[in-house]
């Protein structure tokens, strides 16, 4: 009756635990925005004709320009990168569970946008002139065969590919998570003892993908530790995928350790300096 009455002993927690929890909407809704959910970025809700090839796919004449292809991970990294690199133009044809790989058996989304989206960013986007193709997305063992020869489909079409590795994973719900601290302050500690860098998968896929450049993410995002807060805010929105402050530090670490204007020879008027690797 106590404990009732006391509305549970709200005392007992630290209430800025709350307002993190409360605070995942609004970090959806921020990362809706940023991603271009709807629009270029699909799900299972919405239909194919709802992507805007023109808005999300169309070449910046005067910018480098880089294509990233993917799942929700994608969506990720393009939200990473556009804000990071404003000299670049980024293509995005990314959507919800629809692995970037060109041939349809293997793409795990299976829904008719999907499918769809699939076919026309191996059909007709990558064939467009672009600096760069990225590949991200929730790579798995059995999915290295089918992205190897992914890259080799792109790479006859003259494009130079970079893969982005698997990312690092949180084994509770965020919500648990953060419950888990008791404290603002012991937020990130707490966290640590559930998270996996795959290391294994890495080294897979750099075994399965030889001469192509895989970059890892993992190590970017625990750096030194693998921290789910800033402040007061969230770097991630669930257990896997980034807020769009854990997205803005995550690019600007990468900036720090692989720079992709270095990597594309890119010089201080924006120009590619070098021919196109192949």
């Amino acid at each position: 009756l106590a404990i009732v009455r006391m509305d549970g002993m709200a005392n007992r927690i630290d209430p800025r635990l709350q307002q993190l929890v409360e605070s995942v909407d609004a970090e959806n809704q921020q990362r809706r925005q940023l991603i271009r959910f709807g629009q270029c970025n699909l799900h299972q809700m919405h239909r194919f004709e709802q992507y805007d090839g023109s808005a999300c796919a169309t070449p910046d004449p005067s910018r480098p320009n880089v294509l990233i292809i993917g799942d929700s991970f994608g969506a990720d990294v393009y939200m990473m990168l556009s804000q990071s690199y404003p000299e670049i133009h980024f293509l995005q044809a990314t959507a919800g569970a629809c692995t970037g790989l060109s041939d349809d058996r293997f793409v795990t989304g299976q829904y008719p946008a999907c499918l769809a989206l699939n076919d026309y960013r191996f059909s007709k986007i990558v064939k467009q002139d672009l600096d760069l193709i990225i590949l991200v997305s929730n790579w798995s063992a059995e999915k290295i065969e089918p992205l190897r020869k992914t890259v080799m489909q792109l790479q006859g079409l003259g494009q130079r590919v970079l893969v982005f590795g698997p990312r690092i994973v949180f084994h509770n719900p965020l919500p648990r998570l953060i419950a888990n601290a008791n404290r603002l302050e012991n937020v990130n500690a707490s966290a640590q003892e559930y998270v996996t860098i795959k290391t294994q998968l890495m080294q897979q896929l750099r075994a399965g993908l030889p001469g192509v450049d895989v970059y890892d993410l993992g190590p970017n995002q625990c750096a030194p530790k693998c921290d789910l807060i800033e402040g007061q805010r969230l770097l991630y929105f669930d257990n896997t995928h980034f807020s769009a402050l854990g997205a803005k530090r995550f690019g600007e670490r990468m900036r720090d350790s692989f720079n992709l204007l270095d990597y594309l020879d890119v010089d201080s008027t924006g120009s590619i300096q070098s021919s196109r690797s192949q």
